[in-house]
């Protein structure tokens, strides 16, 4: 699929680009064969955009039109919907109607939402339709409804996530942990992820677990016989403590983690730092992301 605007997708914001191509066909002398005329190539961009904290979003209609041959101008009207979660039935967001001919170039945006996320699962898809109303409409419709790959999802778990926000769930998103800044940590995770590739870019993402399995799952990973084999507590180190990766608080946290001793302050900066990516990213039980 053709695409005429750079996209890109981050937690906040969805991008898809594609090529509406419309053959006209007709007889140019009465009797004639049936000739093509010319084409209208209407390159789109539907993008959307969350704002942090925000029960809504918004979405973003661009396009620009390219003839080939000799097309007739006409009309596109572009009808853009909404699959809330567990519904198969298209909801009209907004349909936008924009003059096709050489080298026109059109703009619109509608507001979007979606019902209060239970699950992580609980996304909103959207899908498109378009019709070309023309003297010589040849292909007149698209192939029927098609997806796209924008997906929006609101939650208000505020247990979770503190207050009320929508994001691209679809993109998942990355825990970056400097090595000036975690030296030690930033070793243990990067030693499991060489022999098992979990949560690195590379390889399998984390997932959040329930927030009340941490305990049980620090416990294990950190049990006295695992302090053991670690080994005595670093001298020169201050205050030592025991840090486990894959973290307490995911699915893959528990009794097969790799710990290490870290000072104190950096665990302790460590858990402040996962807890804001959380909220940041409203990260809820069962989404990815994945540690660099």
């Amino acid at each position: 699929m053709a695409q005429q605007y750079e996209c890109f997708d981050d937690r906040f914001n969805g991008c898809d680009a594609f090529l509406a191509e419309i053959v006209q066909e007709g007889q140019r002398t009465p009797g004639g064969p049936i000739e093509e005329f010319g084409r209208w190539r209407v390159y789109i961009t539907l993008t959307t955009r969350m704002q942090v904290q925000q029960p809504t979003g918004v979405a973003m209609f661009n396009a620009t039109v390219t003839p080939i041959g000799e097309p007739v101008p006409g009309t596109l009207e572009f009808n853009f919907r909404q699959l809330r979660p567990g519904s198969n039935a298209g909801e009209l967001v907004e349909t936008w109607a924009m003059p096709v001919a050489q080298g026109e170039m059109f703009s619109g945006m509608a507001d979007i939402d979606s019902p209060p996320a239970q699950v992580y699962q609980d996304d909103s898809d959207f899908v498109y339709d378009w019709v070309l109303d023309s003297p010589l409409a040849g292909r007149s419709t698209s192939n029927g409804t098609e997806y796209t790959s924008l997906s929006i999802r609101c939650d208000r778990a505020q247990a979770v996530n503190y207050g009320y926000g929508c994001v691209n769930s679809r993109y998942i998103p990355t825990l970056e942990f400097s090595p000036s800044q975690f030296p030690y940590i930033s070793q243990n995770v990067a030693a499991h992820q060489q022999y098992t590739g979990e949560g690195a870019t590379w390889g399998t993402p984390l997932h959040r677990g329930d927030p009340s399995t941490n305990t049980a799952n620090r416990d294990a990973a950190c049990r006295q016989d695992r302090e053991d084999k670690l080994g005595t507590k670093p001298t020169d180190m201050e205050n030592p403590s025991c840090d486990e990766y894959p973290f307490a608080s995911t699915v893959e946290g528990g009794g097969e983690a790799s710990v290490m001793w870290v000072p104190l302050a950096e665990n302790t900066l460590q858990g402040q730092t996962i807890v804001n990516f959380y909220r940041q990213n409203r990260i809820m039980v069962g989404d990815s992301f994945y540690v660099s």
